[in-house]
């Protein structure tokens, strides 16, 4: 169920780490983890463009795990120092020159070639390049995406009625009124994020099932959008009392759901679906951990024939 680049890549590098030089492993596999890491994100869009966009940010969150867990056990520091020549200064420096194109034999310092030449001498850079990191950091950066997409999913209304609704009074007297702050629409706006909460959070659990296959890894990954839906309400309940002036009278008709309630009914909403979803709670400590699987996965890897390696590389 590995994507095929991922899939070769692992198993190139786990055949080359015994057969040549660190410094040369090294090199090579940060090239090599450096195209995988763009061939899984190209793969990620086009599923975007396909299913949805939390189908393709599972996917590449499932994948950027797998790598980054099995490169964990080779002993090599994925680092390696590029070089290179920085032409920034060049341009600044020709347009200098063609300005002072009455000066190119002048005498001293004023002679605009010799600036130029002072000038526009490209500079060599260093810079280290880490795959480990990269990988890291890629895996973080679609974390947060599908943590802030899965949010919008499920409670984006209330938090653009809050935002916008925010920037509107702000900007306008005090006593304007505005229909949108009607207690009646601000209470169809919650219902429709609790009907949204009931009837998408099913899908999005089966998707993580799906792609992640872990509940430990499921769990982390659901704790802050679950969160981020409670703090949603918090921050309507809290606009609503502070900047929308509601009395209690217009808070019991917008019906805005207290932290707890949310919390009872993303619980609810886990188990309507018969105990097979993702644990709201706490992770499961009973299922084999997906680290252990793979680190298995890795021993067979290196113990792979050249013929069935050559085979699956071609």
């Amino acid at each position: 169920m590995w994507y095929p680049t991922v899939r070769r890549t692992l198993v190139c590098l786990s055949r080359l780490y015994r057969c040549v030089d660190r410094p040369v492993f090294q090199n090579l596999s940060q090239e090599a983890l450096t195209y995988c890491i763009q061939s899984v994100s190209a793969a990620a869009n086009l599923i975007q463009q396909r299913k949805t966009n939390l189908d393709g940010e599972l996917f590449e969150i499932k994948h950027l795990l797998i790598l980054r867990e099995q490169i964990a056990p080779f002993r090599v520091d994925f680092i390696v120092k590029k070089t290179s020549l920085d032409f920034s200064k060049m341009k600044t420096a020709a347009y200098g020159l063609i300005q002072k194109r009455g000066q190119l034999f002048a005498f001293g310092s004023n002679n605009a070639l010799l600036e130029f030449l002072l000038e526009g001498t490209p500079q060599v850079k260093e810079q280290l390049l880490d795959s480990r990191k990269d990988v890291d950091r890629q895996l973080k950066s679609v974390c947060e995406i599908f943590i802030r997409d899965a949010t919008h999913l499920l409670v984006g209304n209330v938090l653009t009625f809050v935002d916008s609704m925010t920037q509107a009074l702000a900007n306008q007297p005090a006593e304007t009124k505005h229909p949108e702050m009607a207690p009646p629409h601000v209470g169809q706006i919650v219902q429709e994020a609790q009907k949204n909460i009931k009837l998408k959070l099913s899908g999005l659990q089966r998707a993580m099932q799906l792609y992640l296959a872990n509940k430990d890894t499921e769990f982390i990954l659901f704790r802050p959008i679950r969160n981020n839906i409670i703090g949603a309400f918090v921050k309507l309940e809290q606009f609503l009392s502070t900047i929308g002036k509601f009395s209690k009278e217009d808070l019991a008709i917008a019906a805005c759901p207290s932290a707890d309630q949310i919390s009872v009914l993303l619980s609810a909403s886990v188990l309507a679906e018969g105990g097979s979803g993702t644990n709201v709670s706490a992770p499961s400590r009973k299922s084999t951990s997906s680290s252990v699987e793979n680190e298995k996965i890795q021993e067979e890897m290196l113990k792979t024939s050249p013929e069935k390696t050559e085979t699956e590389l071609q």
